[in-house]
């Protein structure tokens, strides 16, 4: 990521916490701020021609000469204004990430919701929209219905989690193939996520006992860390049982 992707960032975030009522720290209102105030007072670029439209218009050299250093100095000026502009929304994203657990909590309470009304789809089991409503249950159509939106709005608030609270980002929350950051255990769910949708990939899993849930960095690397050590820890047991005990013979 360049730093330039900093200004486009910092407006992604700002708008997807402000369309959820989620509130930024303290500290990050005013690095937001300081960056809004540098991008709205951003000078004007000098107008492209000037210079040349002076001489055409037979300019004495005063005039020449004040065209040009006005060329210069904007173009100087402009470009230092929009690096101090990356700068600002550079430093307000670092602001956000140092207190991204008051954020966070407040995502997670969104989340928790989605993942409240995901499971509730799931415990319908196989009943349809027609059956629902034909049975006079319209509080629970109304929920299946609305399953396809639940579920992208949940996954919108992993890619906010992932992108603006996770230090390096949804990839480091990997360990190895092992991955904790929407469920708990994903052993659990193994070939049972099935569907074409996202609904119906969260609501399978869910039915077939997966948890879901939304973790902290801190806590999604931990479940994933645990997984590969009880893997190697097996892996060396078998080792050890097909080689002897003893065997130095271990993975790859």
């Amino acid at each position: 990521m360049s730093n330039a992707d900093n200004p486009y960032l910092l407006k992604d975030l700002i708008k997807v916490l402000d369309t959820r009522n989620v509130s930024l720290p303290a500290p990050a209102v005013e690095a937001v701020q300081l960056w809004k105030r540098i991008t709205e007072t951003t000078p004007e670029p000098q107008r492209h021609g000037a210079l040349r439209d002076a001489i055409l218009a037979g300019a004495d050299e005063a005039v020449i000469a004040g065209t040009l250093l006005q060329e210069i100095a904007g173009t100087r000026l402009t470009g230092a204004w929009q690096q101090a502009a990356n700068k600002a929304a550079a430093d307000a994203l670092a602001v956000v990430m140092e207190h991204r657990d008051e954020v966070h909590a407040e995502l997670a309470a969104l989340a928790a919701d989605c993942i409240t009304r995901l499971r509730a789809v799931a415990d319908l089991g196989a009943s349809s929209l027609d059956t629902l409503v034909r049975e006079g249950r319209h509080d629970q159509a109304k929920l299946f219905a609305s399953r396809q939106e639940v579920a992208a709005e949940l996954n919108e608030l992993y890619r906010i989690r992932d992108t603006y609270l996770v230090p390096g980002g949804g990839r480091a929350l990997k360990i190895d193939v092992y991955d904790c950051s929407r469920w708990q255990n994903p052993l659990e769910i193994n070939n049972h996520v099935r569907g074409s949708t996202l609904a119906d990939q969260f609501i399978s899993g869910l039915t077939a006992g997966g948890h879901l849930y939304y973790p902290t960095a801190e806590v999604a690397i931990a479940g994933a860390q645990k997984l590969w050590d009880d893997y190697a820890a097996e892996e060396t047991q078998r080792r050890k049982e097909q080689f002897g005990v003893g065997s130095t013979v271990f993975m790859g």
